[in-house]
């Protein structure tokens, strides 16, 4: 289940005028992150097992803001939400976030996320780099370059063999990949049977 959207969400103009009144913008993100919270009980209630948390809180190669920033004012919501969530049993609770977080992860894993992703080396978040630090205390997901759908098939298959190679030992990883409409169709579908391949853990 994906909670469309979390607390650093973009919404109406008055939301997005609240950068000059930082009161304001905790106080409104707090409000939301409560409605987000009841929202997503309900449908804990009724039996869902997994929840989505998605706040696009990075650029290229940084956050949007500066870490305090973060650790002031969205990491309490963040917390309030994991805590909540996983007071029904067995329920994971997964950070989707676009752009470079590299600079808050140990604040993600403290947190208590279970997954992060994508891990995209286009916004420097480089799986080799993040595996060996992180790959114990958080599922990784991607490891692929969004931009799998500009590369030619030996290229792809090259790619795609790098990244499970560094993702898959250990285990908590997630080879999620990316499909894109400018990709090749046959391109698409070789690279899906090598993941299929890959990622296969013996018995």
């Amino acid at each position: 289940m994906d909670t469309r959207g979390g607390v650093g969400r973009r919404g109406s103009q008055q939301e997005q005028g609240s950068g000059a009144d930082p009161e304001f913008a905790a106080q409104l993100l707090e409000v939301y992150t409560d409605f987000l919270i009841k929202d997503v009980c309900r449908r804990l209630e009724m039996g869902a097992d997994g929840v989505y948390v998605c706040d696009d809180l990075g650029m290229n190669d940084k956050l949007m803001m500066r870490p305090e920033q973060y650790r002031k004012i969205i990491k309490p919501l963040h917390q309030k939400q994991v805590q909540r969530f996983k007071q029904f049993p067995g329920v994971k609770v997964m950070f989707h976030c676009d752009g470079c977080v590299r600079d808050i992860m140990d604040d993600l894993v403290e947190i208590g996320f279970d997954e992060i992703n994508p891990v995209d080396p286009a916004d420097h978040m480089f799986i080799e780099e993040i595996k060996p630090k992180y790959g114990e205390q958080i599922t990784l997901a991607g490891g692929f370059d969004r931009h799998v759908g500009q590369m030619k098939l030996d290229e792809l298959m090259e790619h795609i063999e790098k990244v499970i190679a560094v993702g898959k030992p250990g285990g908590r990883y997630i080879a999620a990949f990316p499909i894109y409409p400018e990709m090749d169709i046959d391109c698409m579908l070789q690279g899906v049977r090598r993941i299929e391949q890959l990622s296969t853990y013996a018995p």
